[in-house]
């Protein structure tokens, strides 16, 4: 893991030494074959990562495509600024079951927000700032998930760009527990 010195003069130079910084447009990371990053029959997943940006026109932190135009499992900001989940259920939408979404904390206001996704079959959770914001119970089924994940934008560069800065991008096999998401955080 790469540790941030002292010897950096400011927060700004840190943003830019290790920030992943995107303009919305069409820059993105291909990270290669989903199941190179999720595996099919992964149970538990969870995800966090650092973001900033002032967009409210939403835009994809990190996504693994599961077929042509859907998601197996993806975590965007929405048009109203706030982050959701997406994972595939089985059925015949990339419903989480049912999308999930956010209470009330938005993340475009220009400021660093750390946003975790925990999922596991029948329990997903999202998390905003360390703060359990939303969760929801349904299968989670990952199971044909053989298309490419990236990092800023939809499924390996499909749109919904992402506008602003990602640093910090995980993804873990195991359950993180509400817990360990604030020591993330803080």
């Amino acid at each position: 893991m790469l540790g941030l010195t002292s010897a950096l003069a400011s927060v700004s130079e840190k943003e830019q030494r290790y920030a992943l910084s995107f303009d919305g447009s069409n820059d993105f990371v291909n990270l290669g074959v989903s199941n190179a990053i999720i595996t099919a029959s992964q149970d538990p997943v969870s995800f966090s990562s650092w973001v900033k940006t002032t967009n409210a026109t939403g835009g994809y932190i990190f996504s693994c495509q599961k077929g042509d135009g859907s998601s197996a499992f993806s975590v965007n900001v929405q048009a109203n600024g706030k982050p959701r989940g997406i994972i595939w259920n089985g059925g015949s939408a990339h419903n989480f079951p049912g999308n999930l979404d956010t209470g009330s904390t938005a993340v475009d206001d220009g400021e660093w927000h750390h946003v975790a996704v925990v999922a596991k079959n029948n329990s997903q959770k999202i998390y905003v700032d360390g703060n359990l914001e939303a969760e929801t119970t349904g299968a989670m089924d990952l199971s044909t998930s053989t298309h490419g994940c990236a990092i800023g934008a939809h499924n390996a560069g499909q749109g919904n760009f992402f506008n602003g800065s990602i640093t910090n991008l995980a993804i873990f096999t195991v359950e993180l527990s509400a817990s360990a998401v604030t020591s993330i955080y803080n």
